[in-house]
């Protein structure tokens, strides 16, 4: 990957990664109304881990590219 050294992308996973995972499962909490009722881990796996998101987030400001709307 041109422009993010490996040790650098290392660094941001791991400020990152923590403060994500947090915020996801205040998310998941409040939709829940409450604590998990499953395993982590468990049932299907529906989105890209944060890793491949952090990994797309950089290359698509590295690329400019335009936002696609849904």
């Amino acid at each position: 990957m041109r422009g993010v050294s490996r040790a650098h992308f290392g660094e941001l996973l791991k400020e990152l990664a923590p403060r994500w995972q947090a915020e996801r499962e205040s998310v998941l909490r409040r939709r829940r109304s409450g604590d998990r009722r499953r395993a982590a881990g468990a049932g299907p796996k529906r989105r890209p881990v944060f890793v491949d998101r952090l990994l797309v987030t950089l290359v698509h400001l590295r690329l400019r590219l335009p936002r696609v709307p849904s």
